[in-house]
């Protein structure tokens, strides 16, 4: 069972690796590398041939377990430094909380469940044996290697998701969520509009750009976010509004349009931890930097599993390039 679940998790990450370095040495800024590991001291473009190569030998690995001396000794090379590297990500991120730079939702970094992984790689490769394997194996191993896909978006929504990057920025961008015929917020859509208030109040940005589509009724989603903002102490003239984010692809197509007019380079992005992952991703892929501040929850959002569900599929499919605004 070991054996099987360190080839999934080899054969995963391998994959994942490669493809996202060679986005990137295509277009800069197009993988997404950045999600799990970070290595210190290179230029972006030896980090990406170096993860490019491991990742081809980590996928080999999850295919191909049986290994002469040389692949053997390389491949867990390569594992190791992963694993050392992902663990000084990790230390990275403690020191930024203890320090106060982010404020840390989960107390795990997403680094360690990573490094953990590449451990059992690193171990599993070394003791690795030339037995005859079972004819079903790879078919356990493929499945192995789809289940690390399922939890790594999660591991991101609570890892990464629910850490608070706030800082001093130009503009908050606030994601909309359903608000209903009679022109009341959803819970999700309250929450999201008090935590960006709460920035303004607390003067890390002089500016909300408020993004949504359609209501239930009448009543358009930007036009009960403004209303929330203003009752909650945000002038109206600190307000714009995105009236055609209907996704969040159409929200950070559009308000990269306004950060253009509003000459803003430094911006926080609010949404429930679930979902600023993809976010981070589809703002990333424009060239964008943002940092995302998660929802201050009033109380669990009582459809919680499936909008998380939702989003292991939806995060996929931004990754892939398949959403259009």
């Amino acid at each position: 069972m070991f054996r099987i679940l360190t080839r999934g998790i080899a054969l995963f990450f391998g994959l994942f690796a490669a493809c996202n370095a060679l986005a990137n040495l295509v277009r800069p800024g197009l993988g997404g590398n950045g999600w799990w590991i970070e290595l210190p001291c290179m230029h972006p473009f030896a980090q990406d041939l170096l993860l490019f190569s491991s990742g081809i030998l980590l996928f080999l690995y999850g295919l191909f377990p049986s290994m002469t001396r040389g692949r053997r000794s390389l491949t867990a090379c390569v594992a190791a430094c992963l694993a050392g590297a992902s663990a000084w990500n990790a230390g990275q991120v403690w020191m930024l909380a203890y320090r106060g730079r982010i404020e840390m939702g989960f107390p795990v970094p997403f680094s360690i469940p990573v490094t953990a992984a590449l451990a059992g790689v690193f171990w599993a490769s070394l003791r690795n044996s030339t037995r005859p394997k079972a004819r079903c194996e790879a078919g356990y191993v493929v499945l192995a290697a789809l289940g690390v896909a399922v939890l790594f978006p999660l591991a991101q929504m609570f890892c990464y998701g629910k850490t608070d990057y706030r800082r001093h920025a130009d503009v908050a961008v606030v994601l909309g969520a359903r608000a209903y015929a009679d022109g009341s917020p959803s819970q999700a859509l309250y929450d999201r509009v008090q935590t960006a208030a709460d920035l303004y109040k607390g003067g890390f940005v002089s500016r909300l750009i408020l993004s949504g589509g359609p209501g239930d009724g009448p009543w358009h989603e930007t036009d009960v976010m403004r209303r929330l903002a203003v009752d909650m102490g945000v002038p109206d003239g600190c307000i714009l509004a995105d009236r055609e984010g209907m996704n969040t692809s159409a929200t950070t197509q559009h308000t990269a349009e306004l950060f253009s007019k509003l000459n803003a380079t430094k911006v926080l992005v609010v949404s429930h931890a679930y979902h600023l992952p993809r976010v981070k991703l589809s703002y990333q892929r424009l060239g964008i930097q943002v940092y995302t501040v998660p929802a201050r929850e009033s109380h669990l959002l009582s459809q919680l599993p499936r909008f998380m569900a939702r989003e292991v599929a939806a995060l996929w499919y931004y990754w892939l390039g398949l959403a259009r605004a």
